[in-house]
């Protein structure tokens, strides 16, 4: 097909969907799907309910789903997702990057995972595996699969998902949130600087468990290390730019090095550069000191039981500590806003989650991993957090190796399956607009309140081998964030903010700055 004739049908598929003849390229037809198999027949791959024409195009496909095209735009992929969804159903076809099924039952992730192997394949975003194939690194835990991957996750498990490796770190982690509950008390400010206050937190929170020190995240502006500052404004690059290349908006960095790519490199080489700094430093100092042969298990820092470990290289070391670093920091500053967003919207939940706090550890006193074991209200008020309003928009992303037939349909071993629970699962849960913490607490209110939710309907950090490794660490530190605030603090939002609306730039974030106040108790 000639150039000429491609124009001509993009032109006349965008003057069809301006003028609302939006059936003519995506064939909206809504297909009959049922959460149970109810024939014996079992359909094929291309007919899984989904957008057809040039929608379904490889490689360009994805960004008839945009604007001008459509209403939505990649910093409304959620919203795409849930039209979707809400159009054919839970199980669609869809092309974003590549063909893709999209799920929205958990009935059917139990199925994936069940399905998935020893050595779950999860795709990674071609922009992360780009860069390493472009510049000869070895990849992360996200850029590896099979065995390779395996290798990698194995040690980092005895490590990180011990029961006690995030409590080790009360102490300290304890200072941090102490200096974001002053910094907060101190006097009442932007939507903008506080949002970016608590990617401070979430980054001097992590700096003690990856590099053994104070980064200086939360000093004053005029006191903050330039290096820091260099190191911060590259990882919030990174999401940026890995967020035009999963949505579609990016194709180009495919087949040559676009702004989108150059960027994305950029940013990811001054994180190494400077990541390999803060490690080294952090060594150095384990070594002048002797600590890595003088401590015992239980006293040893994370990084110093790594060093212990004989069967770590330097690189593995770093791979471990910048993965737990980059995508812990993000993601946990964006879920703290959220909660506290929660809190604010709900004084009644936020006063009894104070009295849980002040009947554990009164007015100031720091958390201990006693007192956390005894607040089951602050561990429901986060989990409920998470549902209401889902970190992510795919909660799991699973390549199976072999062929699988869901709902019917028979889907190819190797292509990408999807699970989203944004706006979804919704028919679980009594109230399910509402924040209740209440539901996830074990008792028999609890149980009058609702039926027990499929296995699989707030996953947050995954499930299975491939789990979140750094899930206690992101999960602890907005507990103490949450902690160390409700004992000084009162958590308000301003009326502009009261319905905030919410979008996916890899993880949540509201689309405008929340305009959070604080009030002393």
């Amino acid at each position: 097909m000639g150039m000429k004739r491609i124009s001509s049908l993009l032109k006349y598929q965008r003057k069809c969907l301006l003028q609302g003849c939006q059936s003519q390229l995506f064939d909206f037809q809504l297909q009959e799907t049922h959460s149970t198999v109810v024939t014996s027949t079992i359909k094929d791959f291309k007919d899984i309910p989904g957008p057809r024409g040039l929608a379904q195009w490889p490689v360009v496909g994805s960004l008839f789903y945009f604007k001008p095209f459509t209403e939505f735009t990649p910093a409304t992929l959620d919203k795409l997702i849930e039209h979707m969804v809400n159009q054919y159903g839970p199980i669609v076809r869809l092309q974003l990057s590549g063909p893709k099924v999209i799920l929205s039952d958990p009935k059917d992730l139990e199925v994936v995972y069940q399905n998935e192997g020893r050595f779950p394949l999860r795709p990674t975003t071609d922009l992360s595996a780009l860069y390493c194939q472009r510049n000869n690194q070895s990849g992360g835990f996200a850029e590896t699969q099979g065995e390779d991957w395996y290798a990698l996750r194995s040690p980092a498990n005895k490590f990180l998902l011990r029961a006690d490796c995030a409590t080790h770190y009360l102490p300290i982690q304890n200072l941090v949130a102490e200096d974001f509950a002053q910094i907060l008390e101190q006097k009442e400010r932007g939507p903008r600087e506080l949002a970016d206050l608590f990617f401070r937190y979430a980054s001097e929170s992590n700096g003690v468990v990856c590099y053994n020190t104070r980064l200086g995240c939360l000093r004053e502006s005029s006191d903050r290390d330039p290096e820091t500052e260099r190191f911060l404004t590259a990882m919030s690059e990174i999401f940026l730019q890995l967020q035009n290349s999963v949505s579609g908006k990016s194709v180009a960095h495919k087949f040559y090095r676009n702004k989108t790519y150059r960027l994305y490199e950029k940013a990811r080489m001054t994180v190494n550069e400077i990541s390999s700094k803060y490690l080294n430093n952090a060594l150095n100092e384990i070594q002048q000191e002797g600590e890595a042969d003088s401590l015992s298990l239980e006293q040893n820092s994370l990084l110093n039981l790594m060093i212990n470990d004989k069967s770590l290289s330097f690189s593995q070391i770093q791979i471990i500590l910048s993965a737990l670093f980059n995508a812990g920091t993000e993601s946990t500053a964006k879920n703290m806003q959220v909660l506290f967003y929660n809190l604010a919207k709900n004084p009644g939940k936020q006063e009894i989650l104070r009295n849980e706090i002040e009947a554990n550890l009164g007015s100031n006193q720091p958390l201990t991993k006693e007192a956390l074991a005894c607040m089951p209200y602050l561990k429901a008020c986060l989990k409920e957090s998470f549902r209401l309003i889902q970190p992510t928009i795919f909660s799991a992303n699973r390549v199976l190796p072999e062929d699988v037939v869901i709902r019917g349909y028979r889907i190819p071993a190797g292509i990408p399956l999807v699970f989203t629970q944004v706006k979804c699962c919704r028919e679980y849960f009594t109230e399910p607009e509402s924040f209740v913490p209440e539901r996830w607490l074990r008792s028999e209110e609890t149980r009058k309140l609702q039926n027990a939710p499929p296995a699989f309907v707030n996953m947050p950090f995954g499930h299975g081998p491939r789990k979140c490794l750094g899930f206690r660490f992101a999960e602890q530190e907005i507990y103490l964030a949450t902690v160390r605030v409700l004992q000084r603090l009162k958590i308000h939002i301003r009326p502009e903010s009261d319905n905030c609306s919410f979008k996916y730039m890899i993880f949540v974030e509201p689309e405008k700055p929340i305009r959070f106040y604080f009030t002393k108790r």
